[in-house]
């Protein structure tokens, strides 16, 4: 334990204390900068010791960080994840939500940011992340397929918390052939009357094989779970 760490203690067999000596709290800038590998970062000191127990130590005297020559504080971390950190010190209500509807959870992500809030002491976000909470950030709802032809598919917009993937199934269906060839009764046996009837006596119903291309939409609606 240091000297600064030791609480002071008073003994009788001395002369009490006139006053006790506290380390100062060295004067930081209003808008302090971070040169984090290179990447400057400008933020207020408050923001640092409030949201991080890493920063309000580092910060409280008791340790050395100097300035560089231009004035900023140098830190080694991973820039990009830093951003993630400042972002949620800024607003420690809002917690980061990486997803992508065509690849779902960016989770290799949440893993290292884990690791980073885990090392600057901010157990809010590190322990969201750890319990995997973001999972419960997103509900996703699955509609029936919608079965439609080549000839019905049209552009539409749509929001965009929707998305619709398109499946192009081959098919091949029986189509009604009319005994007196007439072109608007194909495949509409009930428009054919008694002179098609009579046309076709004893002979069996004709039919000919016609390929078609299915196509199943599926509907996805993705909604952020506040």
């Amino acid at each position: 334990m240091s000297n600064v760490d030791k609480p002071f203690q008073y003994h009788p067999t001395s002369s009490p204390p006139t006053h006790t000596t506290l380390q100062p709290i060295p004067a930081f800038p209003k808008i302090l900068t971070l040169d984090i590998g290179g990447r400057k970062l400008k933020l207020a000191p408050d923001i640092l010791r409030s949201g991080s127990d890493f920063f309000r130590r580092l910060m409280s005297g008791r340790f050395p960080w100097e300035p560089e020559p231009d004035g900023s504080y140098w830190l080694d971390a991973d820039a990009d994840l830093f951003v993630h950190l400042v972002r949620f010190m800024r607003r420690p209500n809002v917690f980061p939500l990486f997803y992508d509807a065509a690849k779902g959870f960016d989770y290799d992500l949440y893993h290292r940011l884990q690791a980073e809030a885990d090392y600057f002491q901010m157990d809010a976000l590190c322990n969201w992340i750890k319990e995997k909470k973001y999972l419960g950030a997103i509900s996703i709802k699955t509609y029936t397929p919608n079965i439609r032809s080549m000839t019905e598919i049209s552009a539409q917009l749509r929001l965009a918390n929707i998305s619709e993937d398109l499946h192009f199934v081959p098919q091949t269906r029986k189509v009604y052939i009319c005994p007196r060839a007439i072109p608007v009764h194909r495949d509409r046996q009930d428009l054919c009357g008694m002179a098609c009837r009579k046309k076709q006596g004893d002979h069996p119903v004709e039919y000919e094989k016609e390929k078609y291309v299915e196509v199943p939409l599926l509907y996805l609606r993705v909604r952020i779970t506040p």
